[in-house]
């Protein structure tokens, strides 16, 4: 299939993502952006960048994980979320 002519050039919101995320309430719903400190797009859900096309735990930026194993779980702790905390069950 051929390239149509004229195009337009599809151009997302970029910057730091810190700045993106500090001038969210300029970004529709649903927009996507670009944080190219993070190399990475996020999209905007009711006012909170979520980021998106994340395939793995390990491309996400607030996740740390080690030694992996079957039956680990995520824990969240100190304000970062990884790997630990044998799931038995449903109770850790």
């Amino acid at each position: 299939m051929p390239v149509p002519s004229p195009r337009n050039a599809v151009r997302p919101a970029r910057g730091n993502f810190v700045d993106l995320a500090t001038n969210i309430a300029s970004l529709k719903d649903g927009e996507l952006c670009y944080a190219i400190d993070q190399d990475q797009f996020y999209v905007n859900e009711s006012g909170t960048l979520v980021a998106a096309g994340s395939s793995t735990l390990a491309a996400l930026h607030d996740v740390n994980l080690t030694s992996v194993a079957d039956g680990d779980a995520l824990v969240y702790n100190a304000g970062t979320w990884s790997n630990g905390g044998t799931m038995n069950g449903g109770a850790f």
